[in-house]
């Protein structure tokens, strides 16, 4: 019986690639026999040379040449081997096409927008098990329990931040009104978000304008140092990060 065939296509950007290692290890941790290919920018390439999880490394030509590159580039790794799995990571439509034009049998990714078309299993529906909605049904001693059992923890300025910090579990935390002054203790597995507004720190429980202090915080930040976090927990910086500060 043949090995299966597994085609990547990679991120397009030296940071995001950085950042999907951990998946790229679980992949390879998964299918051990399998043949996993890597379509990546032929710039990034050298990022990725020596590592164990991949036998090929394709350079990516066709990204932003027009449709002719992409047929002609989706035809080529279609003559390079018969793939049984796409795994498709940028969220481009363009992306998904061309695991198409390559003949991948079944392709999952990130379904936005049309990029849903062309996949064969969107993210959202192939994940395992299912999200709980426990806002304000958790007393504190069920929180703590919960928190005990956590990898990380994604959360505003509050309480729950100081009990995952007791407790060793790193934290994402996304400051708006209130500000570490404070609070500048215990950070050593802390990671700070924060929007660079006038108006911040002003302590108020109800904003009296946009709450542009949490709202300017963009969730892509939050949810690639939750990654960051998440993947390598035990390799914190140490020190309390202060990174995402937008312009106002």
């Amino acid at each position: 019986m043949s090995a299966l065939e597994i085609l990547v296509r990679g991120p397009n950007w030296t940071g995001d690639l950085v950042m999907a290692t951990p998946g790229f290890r679980a992949l390879r941790a998964g299918f051990p026999e399998a043949n996993i290919t890597l379509h990546v920018p032929a710039k990034l390439a050298p990022l990725l040379a020596g590592a164990p999880w991949f036998d090929a490394v394709v350079p990516l030509a066709s990204r932003e040449s027009g449709r002719r590159a992409l047929v002609r580039e989706g035809l080529a790794l279609r003559r390079r081997a018969r793939f049984d799995l796409g795994l498709c990571l940028p969220d481009s439509i363009e992306s998904a096409l061309l695991m198409r034009l390559a003949g991948v049998r079944r392709i999952v990714g990130y379904a936005r927008g049309l990029r849903g078309r062309p996949l064969s299993q969107r993210v959202s529906t192939a994940l395992r098990g299912r999200a709980l909605d426990l806002c304000g049904t958790l007393g504190l001693g069920a929180l703590k329990g919960l928190l005990r059992r956590a990898r990380l923890l994604v959360a505003n300025d509050a309480g729950a931040r100081h009990v995952a910090v007791a407790l060793g579990v790193p934290c994402v935390l996304v400051m708006g009104p209130t500000s570490l002054d404070k609070t500048p203790l215990n950070l050593e597995r802390v990671s700070v978000l924060s929007a660079d507004v006038a108006c911040r720190p002003c302590y108020l429980r109800d904003c009296p304008i946009d709450h542009r202090c949490m709202r300017r915080v963009a969730p892509e930040w939050v949810a690639r140092e939750a990654l960051r976090a998440w993947g390598a927990p035990a390799r914190f910086s140490g020190v309390q990060r202060q990174i995402g500060r937008l312009a106002a």
